[in-house]
């Protein structure tokens, strides 16, 4: 055996949530990528906010040009005067930043209840400085460059309302709205491009049928009497609304065993892959519809039926077999014969690489696995119970539905999806209303 070396390493686990992806033993991401995103969102948001309170602010000088001019005639510096739009446009963030306090703490409960989170607007005090912060942030952001243009205003043509924005204030104000919908078209974007990742994940051809596949897992009582399960179920065949039933181990989206205890005619001793392993009893295959590209799916039982193992086309060209059916390989110091290779099929997410794997087969397994062939499922799980029922009467029966855990692999894209939509009308709407306010304002100067 070639020599190895492993190396053992240590996280805190309060990192599992955020920082849970690890490849290689290298931190690769996780749910931080989702928390960065949104932060991204929200700051541009906030910055289409402070574009429209400064063309809105700009827009209104001519009003106050008076007021300008009076002061500087009064003696009041440039200085003093920046000051003081400063802190009005401080208190005018202070005020939205109430406002936005209650309207939250209002839509917070509908909010915790589409995400299944429990969040709550008071978790100390680094919450309540970090909103202070970014107030002020925003304050100085939306203030400073009205702040600016208003103190420069001349105190002799203020006086006189000979105060026009000239081709450089114009020309800002304009960029600033610019800036405003390039913000508001790329949320469009990002919007079009999530909702057709999601049409492409939902219509993505796995490599096998996951519809109408119904499973549960059984006691004791029918996995350690081989005669006794296979009854059971060819009595769940005979049902009319079920096609398929066959046994099975590990949860199939995702969450499955792995091993690198393989050898094959040809390997190279310093080869190392990393297969997946999937415990499969007989008929489960056929009951998947997994496509065989080569051979063929396991035969019957029979004395020597666990001697036999079925690969991936990702495991083969790992391997480099050609012609594999027949070859015999060494499973954890099994000799076992390749009866069969799948096409290609899709367990894990999307997001993943297809990984090398095999299918090892077992005569009773932990789990039941059912193929159902009628809409009326809520008649087919009572038919089912009924049957299973009669074998092992005391054990309780949870139905799970495979389709329904392959949809969970991408719940947090779904509300991605979702919450993106509702930020880009959010950011739209901004938009909008800092372009009427405008609007409106120059219809009242004409």
């Amino acid at each position: 055996m070639p020599n190895t070396s492993k190396s053992l390493f240590l996280r805190p686990y309060t990192s599992q949530h955020l920082y849970g992806k690890y490849v290689q033993g290298q931190q690769a991401g996780g749910r931080i990528v989702y928390v960065r995103l949104f932060m991204g969102i929200a700051i541009a948001i906030l910055l289409i906010a402070c574009v429209n309170f400064m063309n809105l602010s700009t827009a209104h000088a001519t009003r106050r040009s008076k007021e300008v001019g009076i002061k500087k005639a009064l003696g009041a510096r440039k200085p003093l005067l920046t000051g003081q739009f400063m802190e009005e446009a401080f208190v005018h963030v202070l005020l939205a930043l109430v406002g936005a306090y209650l309207l939250t703490a209002i839509l917070l409960p509908g909010f915790n209840q589409f995400t299944g989170k429990s969040l709550s607007l008071w978790s100390g005090w680094q919450l309540l400085l970090v909103m202070l912060g970014v107030a002020l942030a925003a304050g100085w952001v939306a203030g400073s460059y009205p702040a600016l243009y208003l103190s420069r205003l001349s105190p002799i043509r203020s006086l006189k309302g000979q105060n026009q924005p000239g081709t450089r204030s114009l020309t800002i104000r304009r960029g600033l709205v610019v800036f405003q919908f390039t913000l508001s078209v790329i949320f469009i974007l990002g919007v079009i491009i999530i909702a057709q990742q999601m049409a492409y994940i939902q219509n993505k051809d796995l490599g096998f049928n996951k519809d109408q596949i119904i499973y549960f897992s059984h006691d004791y009582v029918l996995e350690d009497d081989t005669d006794t399960y296979y009854t059971f179920l060819e009595d769940l065949r005979q049902l009319p609304e079920v096609s398929k039933a066959a046994s099975f181990s590990h949860d199939l989206a995702g969450n499955h065993g792995g091993t690198s205890g393989l050898t094959w005619p040809g390997k190279d001793p310093d080869t190392r892959i990393e297969f997946g392993s999937l415990e499969v009893g007989p008929g489960f295959l056929d009951a998947l519809s997994v496509p065989m590209v080569a051979g063929s799916t396991f035969p019957p039982p029979s004395s020597d039926t666990l001697a036999k193992i079925i690969f991936n086309e990702a495991a083969i060209a790992a391997m480099g077999l050609t012609d594999p059916v027949g070859k015999i390989i060494t499973l954890w110091g099994e000799p076992k014969e390749i009866v069969g290779v799948t096409k290609n099929i899709h367990f894990e997410s999307l997001y993943e690489p297809i990984t090398p794997c095999f299918f090892n087969m077992y005569p009773v397994l932990e789990k039941t696995l059912v193929k159902a062939e009628t809409e009326n499922l809520s008649a087919t799980l009572a038919a089912i119970r009924a049957i299973h029922d009669r074998y092992s009467p005391n054990h309780p029966l949870t139905f799970q539905f495979m389709d329904d855990d392959f949809a969970k692999q991408y719940a947090a894209e779904q509300q991605l999806g979702q919450l993106s939509r509702y930020f880009a009308g959010i950011a739209i709407l901004i938009s909008c209303l800092g372009l009427l306010g405008l609007a409106a304002f120059s219809a009242q100067r004409r």
